[in-house]
Parts: structure tokens; sequence; C-alpha cells
């Protein structure tokens, strides 16, 4: 029986993935470089700073990964303002808050962006503990975050269940010794979710695993 279940934000809750990549392409875009879908799926799950650094590497750009990080922040606070919570899940977690589970987040997005979003969505108090990627050293598929999650939280790894979108995120949550339900969304279908104990089409399959 679980006591406490570990949200990933980005494409999780909301279907913020297309607004990740917008927020790059208008980023980069003085440097000629757009990504198109297919070439940005290997980014998703993966931190804004790592992100930076591999268009530098690869682009041969004459920026400071930092100050990238800064401008795509910029556009994409401006951008999340009109994201949608993704079909199911407000429900699934208002069910979980009512059966007393704890909740909580680790996003590879800096905790004042989840913040904001959260208190945005009106589904803040739902949640007792909001790691971002500034609060660990190693981003995900590292099992940092989720350990810290676990720690916040004051549950073990095997009284918790993640749930997640991203390949990175099942590996960082299976790592940490922590149960994964990978709940793909447009980006991530063909994603490698072998890390999981079950792949769930929609949040409506998510529920009858974890209240019974």
């Amino acid at each position: 029986m679980y006591r406490a279940v570990i949200f990933d934000l980005d494409g999780t809750i909301i279907d913020s993935e297309p607004l990740h990549m917008q927020s790059w392409n208008m980023t980069l875009r003085p440097h000629n470089i757009n990504y198109a879908t297919g070439e940005y799926l290997r980014f998703v799950g993966q931190g804004d700073l790592e992100m930076a650094r591999t268009a530098i590497k690869e682009n041969n750009l004459p920026e400071d990964p930092a100050k990238l990080v800064k401008t795509k922040i910029e556009f994409y606070r401006e951008l999340v303002k009109d994201v949608h919570l993704r079909e199911g899940v407000l429900e699934l977690i208002e069910e979980l808050f009512a059966h007393k589970l704890k909740l909580g987040i680790a996003s590879s997005e800096i905790t004042d962006v989840v913040n904001d979003i959260l208190i945005h969505k009106r589904i803040d108090r739902y949640f007792s503990a909001v790691i971002g990627s500034d609060k660990v050293k190693k981003k995900k598929p590292d099992p940092e975050i989720y350990r810290k999650a676990l720690d916040a939280l004051g549950v073990k790894a095997e009284e918790a269940v993640a749930i997640e979108d991203s390949e990175s995120g099942a590996r960082a949550a299976q790592s940490a010794k922590i149960d994964v339900i990978a709940v793909p969304n447009s980006f991530t279908k063909s994603s490698d979710f072998s890390y999981a104990k079950f792949v769930a089409h929609d949040f409506k399959a998510i529920r009858s695993r974890l209240i019974t």
C-alpha cells in the first residue's frame, strides 16, 4: 500500500512540452536554430541547463548557458500562463489527497517556476513537497531528485510511487527504488518505458492501482 505519490510536472500534470520547445526556439532564433518535434524529443525530461549546454556545443554558439536559460525561462513564463492540465489529472490529484496520500512534485523545472504554475492552476495546496532542479546537483535520470522528494515527504522508497511522462524521469525514479507509473503524452508516447511498473493511457487507469 502506497503512502505517497510523487508527480513529475512538465508533460505529466500540465501539457507543457510544446511550450518548452517553443520557448527554446524563441531563445535560439537569433542563431537561426529551430528544433522540430523529432529533434527536440531527446531533450524531454532534461533540465534547461543541460539543454543549453548541448545547444551551445552542437552549434558552436558564443553564448553563456546560464544566460540562455534565463532568456528561455522568461519566454516560458509568459507562454505557460495559458497551459492546460492534462485531462483527468486534477480528479486523480483530488482523490489521492482525499484519501490522505502524501503528494509531492519532482520536476526538472526550477522550483520558483513550479510553484508559480501550481499556484496559477490552484493546485498548490495538494502538494506538501516540491523539489525543483535547482534543489539538486544532478538532474534526471539521476535519482537524486526523487531521493530528496522521499526525504521531504517522510516516506521510504517502497512506500511511494512516481508518475512520469518521460524515459529519463522513469529511470530516475526507478533508480531511487520507487515504483513508476508512466503516463505518456503525444511527445513521449514512443519512449522506452521498460523502467515503469505500469504504462497508463490516461489518468483514470491509474486510479485503481493507487486507491483501494
